[in-house]
């Protein structure tokens, strides 16, 4: 039991959770400036905008959200709280949400390339 709770003060993977904190922050800033816009325009134009604002800014918010759980797990030498879990649980639905956003507008696209071809 002391050789998990000496890994687990370590970091991730042997890596200090400082480290992890920066590496996430700056997937944050990088994924907040790239943008994935959203290729299949639905019937529904206000679908649209809330499939744009998913594209958007539900990814990079995941990663700050990782960022700020890795920082504070840092400052407290692995500790978890409650609060992070329920930090971790929302970033991690926040990411699966734009996934199953993104694979579906592709699907989308696919379907409509597919559509084409064959007329």
């Amino acid at each position: 039991m002391d050789d998990v709770y000496f890994i687990i003060i370590i970091g991730l993977f042997g890596i200090s959770y400082l480290y992890w904190a920066i590496l996430a922050f700056l997937i944050a800033l990088v994924t907040l400036f790239i943008r994935i816009p959203p290729f299949a325009l639905p019937q529904n134009p206000s679908n649209w905008i809330f499939k744009k604002f998913i594209l958007h800014y539900f990814h990079s918010t995941a990663w700050l959200i990782l960022a700020w759980i890795f920082y504070r797990l840092y400052r407290r030498n692995g500790d978890m709280t409650l609060w992070l879990s329920m930090l971790i649980s929302l970033a991690v639905v926040l990411l699966l949400i734009f996934l199953v956003v993104w694979m579906i507008d592709r699907f989308q696209i696919r379907k409509m390339k597919e559509k084409n071809l064959e007329n």
